[in-house]
């Protein structure tokens, strides 16, 4: 049977007073609760070893730590009250055991046994904990383990089969089962525990010091520098990097040791730059023995043997000042040998501060007062896409949907089949969309958009058109088909204010037209619209024969307004005195009608009606009539095509010529319902 002892403590309820140590023991750390069992297998004296943190993709946190004999998960949705969900024997009694956590995974390995690499799948939890893989494939055992998460590469040191270099595997494709990378030497010897970053090892060898290496290549490693020469150099245990990258807070696991920060800035050349340490038992002694770092932002969240969990502020990377503290071996009076706090974790989203001590267990702390830099929550990606439901294209458009989010990565689905990654996808056909986000850790699919093309149904209508209009016609052009749309364009210029379906055309122009469903428009093919240009309206004049000016497909000839029979040739003999016109029609049947000309048929004619004018031929600028009854009456002068070519009143018994040419002319006078007429040449 196992016998639990859990301390649950809230803030202000509940005091621990320590007689052993100095006063402020307990600065802006509040104890939450202590889960130990008193029966727990030992290995020597120490019970418990190394802790670590997970959250799920539900933003639910977990502690797992280490004991001699198991590994053992904690749900802590209650931190004042964890709850065991699993422990694990992994079949050797031992010191030492370290976790690292790789999405829904954690991985564990001891030293001093034979039990390999442990990959426990947290999927199911709360419910429960899977171990999914124990194998000794790679090493039986190992120190400690670094998981670089961002190139899900997971760096073992201390194994047995490279016992001066590193073991390192890889997780990216199965990281339920990892395969194996490579297996080193490096030039530092033995390693014991190291921090990677941007495929950069901060490794730490014992009394050889500290390397930094090159890890771009994990069969290659290329060493950047070297720090085996500083101030109270000890063993050095372990290391971690700061968020800038510009320092490094170095443990040496030997007692009256200070912690170091080193500057890396120049890996060549490093120095420490600040010296510190927890001395809780000062005066009467001074030896106190660092574990492990942790840093988040500017702090360092250090596990000490003996004075529990102690915070610096290094925000000034010359003066580290002392900002929290939490002792959990509150009855040690000394410095001597190796018990109290192991491990500690900083890092859940929560706040709350995880730690294990190697005979009292797993505390949970709360802080208080203290500036602590927030933590990314890698539960699942809080996701948006800029379209949902149904959306629409349009025939021959794109679509460009967009991600917004906490996302690292996004993968993108297309009729179920994964298409592109990145933050946005360009559709261009019908079909689902989906995608599903990641952020290191866990994942979430967006919801689906089912995604349809609108395709404007609608050749180019046949307007029926001819080859050529009349001029002054109409032409309406009119889109029967029903659109949301309609946008007209004459010589590609759009015809404002013109919406409608229907466009009127009263000259020569090429025509097209927009037109549109929804937010889906297409462009019609274009059309020429000709109308005839205005004929010659004239009659030619050869003699008596009259000429229409233009051809036709058909002729009609008039006198004084009659039709004359049989009269349909585009020439005409003009028989008899009168007005003669033409009616002539196009090839696109359009009706012209002509000038009119006054024909004089006959000599006879003339002379019948007596008109008497002299001189003839004239030679000067006027006619004179010898006869006052033409007085103050009009007159046209028609040349011998009978086209009026000028005209006038009679004054005093003369017409006027103007400035008529020389040639052969017909004078005109109208008198009531009476035109007189008579033949002159001009000279």
């Amino acid at each position: 049977m196992r016998f639990y002892k859990i301390i649950s403590l809230t803030v202000g309820l509940f005091c621990i007073c320590h007689t052993a140590k100095s006063q402020d023991q307990n600065f802006n750390l509040n104890l939450l609760a202590n889960w130990d069992v008193d029966t727990m297998p030992n290995a020597g004296s120490i019970v418990y070893n190394d802790c670590w943190g997970y959250v799920d993709c539900s933003g639910r946190e977990y502690a797992v730590m280490g004991s001699a004999s198991y590994s053992h998960f904690f749900d802590l949705q209650d931190p004042t009250n964890p709850i065991e969900i699993g422990y694990f024997a992994g079949g050797a009694t031992t010191i030492w055991r370290d976790y690292k956590s790789y999405k829904n995974y954690i991985y564990g390995v001891c030293d001093s046994c034979t039990e390999g690499l442990q990959v426990f799948d947290m999927t199911t939890a709360p419910d429960s904990v899977v171990r999914v893989l124990q194998t000794d494939e790679f090493f039986g055992k190992s120190h400690n383990i670094f998981l670089d998460t961002l190139n899900a590469k997971l760096y073992c040191p201390g194994t047995n089969t490279q016992s001066n270099g590193l073991v390192i595997l890889d997780l990216s494709e199965t990281p339920e089962n990892p395969t194996l990378l490579s297996s080193i030497e490096l030039p530092g010897g033995y390693v014991h525990d190291l921090y990677v970053r941007n495929d950069t090892a901060y490794c730490s060898h014992g009394f050889n010091g500290l390397y930094v290496y090159d890890m771009s290549d994990p069969l290659n490693p290329v060493t950047l520098g070297v720090l085996n020469d500083y101030p109270q150099s000890g063993y050095n245990h372990s290391s971690w990097l700061s968020v800038d990258g510009n320092h490094l807070i170095m443990a040496d696991e030997t007692h009256d040791r200070a912690l170091k920060i080193v500057s890396t800035d120049d890996l060549e050349d490093m120095e420490v730059t600040d010296l510190f340490r927890s001395t809780l038992l000062a005066p009467e002694d001074t030896a106190s023995i660092v574990h492990n770092p942790f840093v988040l932002g500017d702090l360092v969240f250090l596990s000490y043997y003996h004075d529990g969990v102690q915070v610096y502020d290094f925000s000034d990377p010359t003066n580290a000042v002392k900002v929290a503290s939490y002792d959990t071996e509150t009855g040690n009076t000394d410095y001597a040998g190796f018990k109290g706090c192991w491990g500690v974790y900083p890092y859940l989203p929560s706040g709350t501060i995880i730690a294990s001590d190697v005979q009292n267990g797993l505390f949970l702390f709360e802080t208080e007062n203290l500036d602590m830099s927030p933590v990314t929550n890698y539960s699942s990606p809080m996701v948006s896409l800029d379209q949902s439901g149904t959306v629409s294209i349009c025939e021959e458009e794109t679509l460009t949907i967009n991600i917004s989010g906490d996302a690292v990565e996004t993968n993108w689905y297309f009729n179920d089949e994964q298409v592109a990654t990145g933050t946005a996808l360009t559709v261009e056909e019908p079909g689902t969309v989906y995608a599903v986000a990641e952020n290191g850790h866990c994942s979430s699919t967006t919801e689906i958009i089912q995604v349809e093309e609108i395709i404007v149904p609608l050749s180019d209508p046949q307007f029926n058109l001819l080859d050529a209009y009349c001029p002054g016609d109409t032409v309406t052009l009119e889109i029967e088909a029903d659109y949301d749309l309609y946008k007209w364009y004459i010589n590609g210029e759009l015809v404002e204010g013109n919406n409608g379906n229907t466009l009127n055309v009263t000259e020569s122009a090429t025509v097209s037209y927009t037109y549109g469903l929804e937010d889906c428009e297409a462009n019609s093919e274009e059309f020429d619209i000709t109308f005839e240009d205005l004929p010659n309206l004239s009659i030619l004049v050869n003699g008596y024969s009259l000429i229409a000016a233009d051809a036709g497909i058909s002729f009609q000839w008039y006198l004084d307004g009659e039709l004359i029979d049989g009269a349909i040739e585009q020439a005409h003999y003009a028989a008899v005195t009168g007005d003669y016109s033409v009616l002539f029609t196009t090839a696109a049947g359009c009706e012209y009608t002509s000038e009119t000309l006054n024909i004089i048929n006959s000599t006879n004619e003339l002379n019948r009606i007596e008109i008497q004018f002299y001189p003839n031929p004239v030679d000067q600028d006027q006619i004179l009539l010898n006869s006052d009854e033409f007085h103050q009456l009009e007159f046209n002068i028609l040349d011998i095509n009978g086209r009026n070519i000028h005209q006038g009143a009679v004054k005093e018994k003369e017409v006027s010529l103007g400035n008529l040419k020389t040639g052969i002319y017909v004078l005109q006078i109208k008198d009531k319902e009476t035109l007189y007429y008579g033949r002159f040449t001009r000279i």
